[in-house]
């Protein structure tokens, strides 16, 4: 029977087929939003408190609090600023581990990374990580290419915020101070 109605086999191809349009529609779709992104802001109360599934996918399980920048890094690959911010103590993240994840081969094109945490009286566990530290924090970042600004809070009112920027290049730096006085302030060179 040439009936398309009867046939099963014509329903279920029908059906495989809008399934399989939607499916790659949904992928283009979300493709094109992880393109289209540059700036990502992620608040450390609202994932654990509200979005545990997907919390479980960019934190690690093994070092608490810790963003995936690598994950994060392969799928927003237009990405170049990343916000943090863990404003209570209980969202604290161990910046040494932070730093090892940003040396992950995804994570090359970020620029910046900022982490906010409120400020407290006495000192806020952002303000304990970076100064009271055993370790020279500033000194480690610098190691690996990232300068590091640490801004104090005036008051509970305000945040602590330790900004990450991306080194240029040695040579970049080099070739720029050398030639100061022929390339006008705000314009690149590149090097080939």
């Amino acid at each position: 029977i040439d009936d398309p109605v009867l046939n099963s086999n014509h329903h279920y191809d029908h059906h495989h087929n809008c399934e399989h349009a939607t499916v790659g529609y949904q992928q283009r779709m979300f493709e094109m939003y992880c393109s289209e992104k540059n700036v990502i802001v992620m608040d450390l109360k609202i994932l654990h408190t509200y979005f545990a599934v997907l919390h479980k996918l960019i934190l690690s399980e093994k070092i608490r609090n810790l963003p995936l920048l690598n994950h994060i890094g392969l799928l927003f690959q237009n990405v170049t600023e990343i916000g943090i911010y863990g404003t209570d103590r209980q969202y604290q993240l161990d910046l040494i581990s932070l730093l090892h994840e940003l040396e992950k081969p995804y994570c090359v094109h970020f620029e910046k990374i900022q982490i906010r945490c409120q400020h407290e009286m006495g000192a806020s566990w952002l303000c304990e990580a970076w100064l009271n530290s055993n370790d020279n924090m500033e000194f480690r970042f610098f190691s690996k290419r990232w300068r590091a600004q640490f801004n104090i809070g005036q008051g509970t009112k305000y945040d602590d915020v330790l900004l990450l920027t991306r080194q240029t290049s040695p040579r970049l730096r080099t070739v720029a101070f050398m030639t100061r006085d022929t390339v006008p302030i705000g314009q690149s060179i590149t090097l080939k």
